[in-house]
């Protein structure tokens, strides 16, 4: 059976999932729609966002030839939600592979998997030097323009030495740029956003509600009182430095038992302490700042490790926040998602996620 027939079963008081699905800029009519079986996204931070679909082709006439319907590097948006005149793009990219698999009894199922244009941005390497005096977020929209794309950046912190991008490639450029800011990036809608989180309305999902399943894990593993950065001023000759404490996260702490926080802390004579050694990579306090702060945004994120499922939204988006009830005093509160899988199959709509701890 179809999915969408499968999907015309459910009870159209309560969720009808639908799906809609855009191939070089044209709307698929039915006859398309109703030979995908199952469709997939999945939304990454800081790394290429990618679709898959699991169609019936059972005489390869959706993939066979030079003007087939789905070959690698057509362009291809999918669309889902619960109304057909207000779903949500969920991902625009292009068709990276396809796969046929013959089994045992006569089944073929043919795979369609691709990504979104951040995944153009791991192919090459370039050299670029980013002028003193200006900062990271420069870089940042001279990537979107490599790839096309527009840019909505959070400033960061002025360079006092020019940055430099030696061969590596844009991808990987825009990685350290996140880890150094403290910051995240996707691609949405065209648009190549830097930031320390997303704009947009926060979810809230509840056990026994619309929460399907939640697994959670604190750890205080790793978690130190105080992070130092060591850098050096040419200008001066001179060390420079700079330190941050889970002192001046209020919030961090509140989620923290006494006897935690006593732990990471350590003896009050030799505080628990991280010192990284920054070498030509910061070259003033300011950036020593910067880059002590973002550590310890990395480390206060790592303290839950935590992953789920809901009924299907489109609004459980990388990087939006999320509010967990149900769960006790101790895990109910606000994260920020990490990753959000949307899932329609003939089982429904669900989305799964990893979320960390909200800033």
């Amino acid at each position: 059976m179809a999915l969408l027939d499968t999907l015309n079963i459910f009870d159209t008081d309560v969720f009808v999932p639908v799906f809609q699905v855009w191939i070089e800029g044209k709307p698929q009519p039915p006859k398309v729609l109703s030979s995908i079986m199952q469709i997939s996204v999945n939304q990454l931070t800081n790394a290429p966002s990618s679709f898959s679909m699991q169609i019936n082709d059972h005489d390869f006439s959706m993939i066979d030839g030079n003007n087939a319907l789905l070959t690698e590097g057509k362009h291809l948006e999918i669309y889902m939600g619960y109304d057909p005149a207000k779903t949500k793009k969920m991902i625009d990219g292009e068709i990276s592979a396809i796969s046929a698999d013959l089994d045992e009894g006569g089944g073929l199922t043919i795979q369609v998997q691709g990504f979104d244009a951040l995944h153009r941005a791991s192919r090459g390497t370039k050299f670029r030097e980013l002028e003193q005096g200006k900062d990271d977020s420069q870089i940042v929209y001279e990537i979107a323009k490599d790839l096309q794309l527009g840019a909505t950046v959070s400033p960061a912190v002025m360079r006092q030495q020019p940055r430099h991008q030696i061969h590596t490639s844009n991808l990987e450029c825009l990685t350290a740029l996140a880890e150094s800011n403290g910051f995240s990036f996707w691609v949405e809608n065209k648009c190549l956003f830097f930031q320390t989180h997303r704009e947009g309305p926060k979810v809230a999902v509840e056990r026994g509600k619309n929460l399907l399943s939640f697994s959670i894990r604190a750890s205080t593993a790793g978690q130190v009182q105080i992070m130092e950065v060591i850098g050096y001023d040419p200008s001066t000759k001179k060390l420079i430095s700079y330190s941050t404490s889970i002192d001046q996260a209020v919030e961090y702490q509140q989620k923290l038992p006494q006897d935690a926080r006593q732990q990471i802390k350590g003896q009050a004579n030799t505080p628990s302490k991280r010192v990284i050694y920054a070498e030509g990579g910061i070259n003033s306090v300011a950036e020593a700042q910067e880059r002590a702060n973002a550590e310890l945004i990395k480390q206060r994120r790592n303290l839950f490790t935590t992953h789920g499922s809901c009924i299907g939204n489109t609004e459980v988006q990388p990087g939006s926040p999320m509010t967990v009830i149900g769960m006790g005093s101790r895990f109910s509160h606000d994260y920020l998602v990490k990753t959000a899988q949307h899932d329609i199959s003939q089982n429904g709509y669900t989305t799964s996620f990893e979320l960390s701890q909200c800033l």
